[in-house]
Parts: structure tokens; sequence; C-alpha cells
């Protein structure tokens, strides 16, 4: 005998995705996969910025000490066309020059600040200036010399391909020697 068409044991219904739903969730997860990507590259163009400021600011910090540590101490200044002349007593040798009186000149060339003893001797300090950057302008007191105001321009780029940023910086240098007597 055949069982009743009413008491049919049902087939368990089919499972899986149909193409339709499969398509929506490829879709959803390359939008999710895209944004992942896109939080990743934000990410990492922020940190080479952060590197590229961070090393920018550590040469001009040490672009600036140099030449503060050199400027402070001396005896005489002249400047010309963007070249520094620091005349003073050194107790060790300074960019070429032997210990004693000598002249040191500081000046802005083939992308670098530079000193050196105005002849042979031409040593980089600090790379990624702009040419010719370097303004020196005296700071007069009782018709002399009190100290110095020097003003560069800084070059970098946040990558090989962009455009060049141009960093100002400017700093105001005593001149220990001439400002002595006045303290006393």
């Amino acid at each position: 005998m055949s069982a009743p068409s009413s008491c049919r044991i049902p087939l368990p219904r089919q499972s899986g995705l149909s193409l339709v739903e499969l398509m929506v969730a490829m879709v959803l997860g390359l939008l999710l996969l895209a944004g992942v990507i896109q939080v990743f590259l934000g990410n990492q163009t922020a940190y080479r910025e952060t590197q590229r400021l961070a090393a920018l600011q550590e040469a001009i910090g040490y672009g600036v000490d140099f030449m503060v540590r050199d400027i402070r101490g001396a005896s005489a200044l002249e400047h010309d066309n963007g070249v520094l002349r620091v005349t003073r007593d050194r107790d060790l040798a300074w960019c070429g020059v032997d210990v004693g009186v000598g002249d040191v000149f500081y000046f802005v060339a083939a992308g670098g600040l530079r000193c050196g003893d105005g002849a042979t001797q031409n040593h980089e300090l600090v790379p990624g200036l702009k040419d010719g950057s370097m303004v020196i302008s005296p700071i007069p007191g009782n018709g002399q010399t009190i100290g110095v105001r020097i003003s560069l321009v800084f070059e970098s780029r946040s990558a090989p391909n962009q455009p060049v940023h141009e960093h100002f910086v400017q700093f105001h240098v005593a001149l220990r020697n001439a400002l002595l007597p006045y303290v006393q």
C-alpha cells in the first residue's frame, strides 16, 4: 500500500547561495577591501610625511646649532652676497680651519649649507637648501654689530616626483664679545 499524499515526508530545501546573493556578497567584500586599502595608504603617506619632516627638522637644528656656536664667539663678522665670514680664535679645527685665529666662510651652494676656509676646504654641513638662499643682516647697536640675522630656505619633497616644498628658517645670533662690555 502506498501512503496517502497528505502524509508525505517533506524533502529538505536546497541550501546555499543563489548567484545574485553571491554577487552582492562579492561587491560588499570588495567595497570593504577598498576601504581598508585606502586607510592603509593614507597611513603610509602620513608616516612618510612625518619621517620627512623629522629629518628636515633634524637637519635644520644641526645646521643652525653649528653656525650659532661659531658666530657667538666671533671677533669679527663680514658678509657679502650670501657669504658670511666669521673671524675668531678657535680651540679646535673647524671646517678645515686650523686651531687659532682664522676665518670660516658659511654659504649655500650645490644644494647645501657649506663651510670652509674660503679657498680649498669646502664642507657640506646640511643638504637640502635652495641655492643662494642665505640672507645675512647685521643687527647694529651703539655703532657696532652686536648680532646677525640669518635667513635660509630649506627644500624637501614628499616623494621623488612630487613638487618641492620650501621651508623658511630665520634665526638671530648675538655676538658674545660685542655684548660683554654692556654686561659689566
